[in-house]
């Protein structure tokens, strides 16, 4: 008989790799956040901007990490 996984589980092994990935980021300077995993303020010429990082949910096997940052027209991140 083949065990089904439910929503429950898919949440809370996405939130455990969600805190893995936290985790590894952390010791280079981003925190956590709400609505993104995790934040970093870069300096810029004019003021600190905000780069941001999200992780999402995908199919079961893929779960994209992805950044949004521009500056000058380059991504820092």
């Amino acid at each position: 008989m083949e065990t089904k996984t439910t929503d429950l589980q898919k949440m809370t092994a996405f939130e455990t790799l969600s805190a893995k990935v936290l985790a590894t980021m952390a010791p280079f300077g981003w925190a956590g956040g709400r609505g993104f995993l995790a934040a970093k303020t870069f300096k810029t010429i004019q003021v600190g901007q905000t780069a941001v990082a999200y992780l999402y949910q995908d199919d079961g096997y893929h779960n994209p990490l992805k950044f949004q940052f521009t500056s000058e027209g380059r991504n820092v991140c």
